[in-house]
């Protein structure tokens, strides 16, 4: 059966096709009998919202006889938390032709499920797939738990960590296609000592729109104790994703392993490591890195301060290897943690895992805490590491949290920022899933840096079967993160105790999903002397509207040179077609750059009119003279409002949904050198109107508004000294900031300085332990409300994660270089230095990705 159009299947909704919608992939959905378990999955979805909201789901068959596929409809009250014990079986009810579990005992697939006219903000999806359990372990299921990913997400390759197989567990992978065209993947492991090459375990594996495959035993046969699997697209088109379960071979209990984060090189946070006398947990710490790395492992004692409050350890990783820790805070204590000692007391607390020397990234962490069940094997959880941009700043939601008559949810919080922070001061409030009502008195927590504490089954005490908790924080600085736990049985100690972990939800206030790779394609430029060579161009770019982008030369004469754009692009760098230049450099100033006579720079290009409009600043200008700023044709230089270091950077355009609503139409930022960002830290936006038909007189002030703005004494939590901000782009619904961003420690002065190495730069200046590039995103409502309200214009980020993995970006010295936004078709231009280059300077190289993941193609015109 072919997959129907919710937006057809419902016609009442005849206004839907003008409203943006949700669309959200459930990974697998199952009804498997093995020769010990019979494996279905309950559906839980919860409606923030005080609407009703109609949805469809579409069930992909995958497994057997792959029969079944199909669409159904159905509704979610206003603040209704729906639980579908078995989602298969509720398909079956809605009339699809799934074969019964008796007659096809291996069924499943991938659900996709669409809201129309939805916004991401009033959606939360999460599935539990678990198995009854009976004698000789305690009677009860045991499983795991994972949540939707949005569809058209990830096309970059996926790593996963912690996978094993000896006789106590085994691993088994799966990849999913999130969209709706065919993938083709290839999947290689690598074992945890990194002394080998990957081995190839599946060539080309093809998947059908939401399609699914899973490899059973992925590290059977390889001669691979324990390691990390690697899954790239090798065809030009197609998104998926992909993620591990290791499995208990007595009780079958699971742990869901997802894709190593795409924000590497930070501080990363393992929520809770445990000692009681039932439960322990086991550690797991992975370098994917080429190069070794010293972690420093803190850990803060929460159950039992007074018998030992923590302290840090060291430990050192080589490249590419990977290290279980079975009794976590015993191995720790032998490596010198000051902690209690073992069995005085019980012991619990988060652990913090840092860069003694050497570079976070490509470092992986997460830990398993389990007991032992008395018929064999165990039951546990496993939490996940969670890297410091993925931890909370204001608020976050934990859904699908259940107390009833089978199981009970704990729920705790995590202190992730540093010692100067502070102290933190969180509320929790509880809601019922039956109509949204708040539920009891919320809970307030005061947490010390790096503190952890847990809540037992607060959903009871309020008489909630089913709901969700919204985290808020009420006062202090620290960034901090929420999780919960949701046990098999209604008390501790009834049936088998299996935990099933729930990450907290970051606001959502974007409705666009991720951003789409769609392609590649790389330049060819003439070198023409020292002055015109592209290899030395630090990527400033622009579109020109007449199908070519328009690439800066050298850094310090800033020529321009137009290459353009091919019909087809590169899956990736690697098959991405060469362009050649296709005209001379030009000065684009057409001479207003020379009026600064040195160490000038164009930041900011872009097409107005019939003429180029230029963003020209003075390398050095930290007396506050504003020595450049704004130029058209040849006509400027015009000051600015605001300080040139903070609006002399990249240049776009505003969408026209907001043009009247701010009252600008293009809007500038940070002229992308550490020492420019010192005037802002954090991303800029400065918004101004131009019109090429009345031009300012030369040396006049154009007035600029500024939009979002970080006063150095109120640092970006995501931004550091030495970050850059290159492009922009003001979308409907979200703004995005493409930069990159210096990781771990960061500092000004020489490359190697105080036991640090800047492995990215030369000389003198403003250094980091590595980088990665890096996207911040904010919701131009709140930059409306604040501009609105004379506030302060430190907007809050809706997101910022690296790009690396998104763009295909290897080593310790990814870079974004430029970027620049069509607003018409909604796809952006990302400059990166070339690392498919075999020799000479690392030239531009140009990616294209969507911010509108319906309109990506890779046939650009």
């Amino acid at each position: 059966m072919s997959r129907t159009p919710f937006l057809a299947a419902l016609p009442f909704l005849a206004s839907a096709l003008s409203l943006a919608s949700v669309e959200r992939v459930v990974p697998i959905v199952l009804d498997v009998s093995s020769g010990s378990a019979r494996y279905t999955t309950e559906l839980t979805l919860a409606n923030i919202g005080a609407e009703p909201l109609a949805f469809s789901a579409h069930y992909e068959a995958s497994l057997g006889s792959r029969e079944g596929t199909g669409t159904v409809t159905d509704a979610l009250a206003a603040g209704e938390q729906r639980v579908v014990p078995d989602v298969l079986a509720w398909l079956r009810e809605k009339g699809l032709a799934i074969p019964a579990a008796l007659a096809q005992p291996q069924q499943g697939g991938v659900l996709v499920l669409t809201f129309p006219g939805a916004t991401a903000d009033r959606i939360e999806v999460t599935a539990r797939t678990a198995s009854p359990v009976a004698a000789p372990h305690p009677e009860g299921r045991a499983g795991l738990a994972y949540g939707a990913v949005a569809a058209g997400s990830t096309g970059g390759p996926r790593t996963l960590y912690g996978l094993r197989e000896n006789g106590a567990e085994r691993t088994n992978l799966a990849v999913f296609n999130t969209g709706s065209g065919p993938v083709s993947v290839r999947i290689s492991v690598r074992s945890s000592r990194g002394d080998g090459a990957p081995r190839v375990v599946r060539e080309l594996e093809t998947l059908p729109a939401f399609g699914w495959m899973q490899v059973t035993r992925v590290l059977q046969g390889t001669g691979i104790e324990q390691g990390s699997a690697t899954i790239e697209r090798v065809s030009a088109s197609g998104t998926f994703d992909a993620y591990a379960v290791v499995n208990d071979e007595v009780t079958n209990d699971g742990s869901f392993l997802a894709p190593a984060s795409t924000a590497p090189g930070e501080r990363i946070v393992v929520p809770v490591l445990v000692e009681t006398p039932r439960f322990r947990s086991e550690l797991v710490l992975a370098n994917g890195a080429s190069a070794p790395v010293t972690l420093r492992l803190g850990y803060r004692e929460a159950l039992s301060p007074g018998a030992g409050a923590g302290g840090s350890v060291s430990l050192s990783l080589g490249a590419g290897e990977q290290r279980i820790l079975s009794d976590a805070l015993a191995e720790l204590r032998r490596a010198g943690l000051p902690a209690g000692a073992a069995g005085q007391a019980p012991y619990a607390g988060a652990l913090v895992v840092e860069a003694e020397s050497g570079s976070l990234a490509g470092v992986w962490a997460g830990a398993k805490t389990s007991a032992p069940s008395p018929g064999g094997g165990a039951f546990g959880v496993f939490t996940p590491g969670v890297p410091e941009s993925a931890t909370a700043a204001g608020s976050a939601l934990l859904t699908g949290l259940c107390s009833d008559g089978g199981n009970r949810t704990n729920v705790a919080v995590v202190h992730a920022g540093i010692a100067a922070d502070g102290p933190l001061t969180l509320r929790i409030s509880f809601f019922d899933g039956n109509g949204g009502a708040p539920r009891g008195v919320p809970e307030t927590v005061v947490l010390e840096p790096g503190a952890w504490r847990q809540l037992e089954d607060p959903l009871r005490s309020r008489g909630v079967a089913s709901g969700w908790a919204r985290i808020e924080r009420l006062s202090g600085e620290g960034r901090w993160l929420g999780y919960a736990v949701v046990n098999d049985g209604a008390s501790p100690g009834a049936r088998t105790g299996d935990g099933a972990y729930v990450p907290m939800q970051l606001p959502k206030s974007v409705s666009s999903g991720p951003l789409v790779y769609v392609g590649a394609f790389r330049l060819e430029g003439s070198d023409e002397g020292n002055d015109r060579r592209l290899g030395y161009s630090e990527g400033v770019v622009a579109l020109d509207g007449a199908g070519s982008i328009w690439v800066a030369g050298h850094t310090y004469t800033d020529l321009f040179a137009p290459f353009p754009i091919p019909s087809s692009l590169g899956a990736t760098l690697r098959d991405a077609p060469v362009v050649a230049q296709a005209g001379p450099w030009q000065d684009l100033t057409k001479g207003a750059q020379a009026q600064i006579t040195a160490d000038r720079n164009v930041r900011g290009l872009l097409r107005v009119g019939a003429g180029w409009l230029t963003t020209v600043q003075e390398y050095y200008n930290a007396d506050g003279s504003h020595d450049g700023s704004l130029a058209y044709e040849g006509h400027g230089l015009w000051q600015t409002t605001h300080h040139s270091q903070a609006t002399a950077g990249f240049l776009a355009p505003v969408h026209p949904a907001w043009k009247g609503r701010l009252g600008v139409e293009w809007f500038s930022g940070l002229a992308g050198t550490p020492i420019h960002q010192l005037s802002s830290h954090g991303p800029t936006a400065h918004g101004f109107s131009f019109d090429p038909a009345r031009l300012p007189a030369p040396g006049e002030t154009v007035v600029t508004k500024r939009l979002v703005f970080y006063p150095l004494d109120q640092e970006h939590p995501d931004f550091t000294d030495v970050s850059s901000i290159r492009g922009a782009a003001f979308e409907s619904d979200a703004v995005y900031f493409f930069g990159t961003k210096g990781l771990g420690a960061h500092w000004y002065g020489e490359v190697s300085e105080g036991g640090k190495s800047d492995p990215c730069a030369e000389g003198k200046g403003y250094h980091a332990e590595g980088r990665a590039t890096w996207l911040w995103v904010v919701d131009p409502r709140e930059i409306e409300r604040v501009n609105a309200a004379g506030g302060d214009p430190r907007i809050p980020t809706i997101r910022s994660e690296s790009l690396d993995a998104l763009l295909g970006l290897t080593g310790p010295c990814p870079a974004i270089l430029g970027a620049t936004h069509d607003v018409g078709t909604g796809l952006v231009y990302v400059s990166t230095p070339d690392q498919e280059r075999e020799s000479g300077e690392p030239q531009p190289a140009i990616h294209v990705l969507a911010t509108r993941p319906s309109g990506a193609s890779r046939r650009l015109h």
